[in-house]
């Protein structure tokens, strides 16, 4: 008998072992006057494009992504700082897949005053590679053999995101259900 597994960690991720979205009570919906960061967490493929696509459409939110830039780490970094001093809500659209590539962003965006939440997918490997490898027009990971050892590699080294990382807001989405409920909690 054939079974069908996912790869951890991102199959053993749950709402309620995933220590930032059950230890933290503050909610992104934070008062109108104070900025908000939102980091996305997730493999590439896994819906966070999507969902920031959404949350920047329904106004008060700038979208900074690492694909806008040609991949490029200091250039995503001058983007978020210039958003900051925007007055918007800013959301991070990165893989974003270790604390340390987390933190630079939790810690420039809380020295600029700025609460910060994050946003983990925690989609099926399989799917991640399958939607990558579906993608007609995407900047920096186009369909390809390697797509598959790409989004596993992310996988290698994925620490999902915990309160202690100095974030207030912390949500897991895995269904369509779920980003609806998540974006209806952050407006």
């Amino acid at each position: 008998m054939a079974t069908t597994t996912t790869s951890p960690p991102l199959a053993a991720v749950s709402s309620s072992d995933t220590a930032v979205a059950a230890a933290t009570t503050a909610t992104a919906a934070a008062s109108p006057s104070s900025t908000r960061v939102l980091l996305l967490v997730g493999l590439p493929g896994s819906g966070k494009t999507t969902f920031a696509s959404r949350l920047v459409a329904a106004g008060g939110w700038v979208r900074v992504s690492q694909d806008d830039v040609g991949g490029s780490r200091p250039a995503v970094e001058r983007r978020f700082k210039a958003a900051l001093e925007s007055g918007e809500g800013v959301v991070v659209d990165r893989c974003n897949c270790s604390v340390q590539q987390r933190r630079w962003f939790i810690e420039t965006a809380r020295s600029a005053g700025a609460s910060v939440g994050t946003v983990l997918f925690a989609s099926p490997v399989s799917t991640c590679i399958s939607r990558v490898n579906q993608r007609t027009d995407h900047p920096t990971l186009p369909p390809s053999a390697s797509v598959a050892g790409i989004v596993r590699s992310f996988v290698a080294d994925f620490e999902p995101p915990t309160a202690k990382e100095g974030v207030t807001f912390g949500r897991v989405v895995r269904t369509d259900d779920d980003t609806s409920r998540v974006l209806g909690e952050i407006f």
